[in-house]
């Protein structure tokens, strides 16, 4: 008997489920000097979520190396998700800068937000490749922190995350703001929600 469409199955084996493979071209702010940023997530179920971005950049900043330093200051990309969007509205901030330094929190806004290291939770461990002219980042959020973020981390097939991919430089030599899904705001601000888009498993 054939599977509805429209129901969630069962995950099978540890085959890699790609969610979203994009490029940031979003300027919302409109200043111009977006470096190309290149997204790809995606899911296996014996690792979790594998988060791979990759920017062509010249003139790199990276500042910050002690783990949740101010990092969107430097040559900065950055994730947000919201794993479980129909029960809860935390999102985690994965921001990361070209030497690999991360900052990581949990809440649901700018104002509120929590570093997990305070919650005793570990960051994910960060792999960089860096040249001249670019530098690619790689991570896995595994489900053991979902689950101690939310509760539980039961992902099949069809299930809904809601999320933004970003890359900025605020105080890079050619200032940037740059996302996936657009914002609608007046000055930049990534810590808004509503302008999640749907990635789906």
């Amino acid at each position: 008997m054939a599977v509805s469409q429209s129901k969630r199955v069962p995950l099978m084996g540890a085959a890699e489920r790609l969610i979203l493979q994009t490029e940031i071209v979003e300027d919302p702010w409109n200043y111009g000097n977006l470096p190309k940023t290149h997204v790809k997530f995606s899911f296996r179920q014996d690792v979790g979520f594998l988060v791979e971005l990759q920017c062509y950049e010249t003139g790199m900043r990276a500042v910050n190396q002690e783990p949740d330093s101010p990092v969107y200051e430097d040559s900065c990309m950055e994730c947000f998700l919201n794993f479980y969007p129909e029960e809860s509205d935390r999102y985690l901030n994965f921001e990361v800068n070209s030497c690999g330094t991360m900052l990581c929190q949990v809440g649901t806004g700018r104002t509120d937000r929590t570093f997990i290291r305070d919650m005793g939770m570990e960051q994910p461990t960060v792999e960089v490749e860096k040249t001249e002219d670019d530098w690619k980042i790689c991570y896995r959020i595994p489900c053991t922190l979902i689950a101690q973020i939310y509760g539980h981390s039961d992902f099949r097939i069809g299930h809904k995350l809601r999320g933004n991919f970003y890359k900025c430089g605020d105080l890079t030599p050619h200032i940037h703001y740059g996302c996936w899904n657009r914002i609608e705001a007046p000055t930049p601000n990534y810590h808004l929600p509503q302008f999640f888009g749907e990635l789906v498993i």
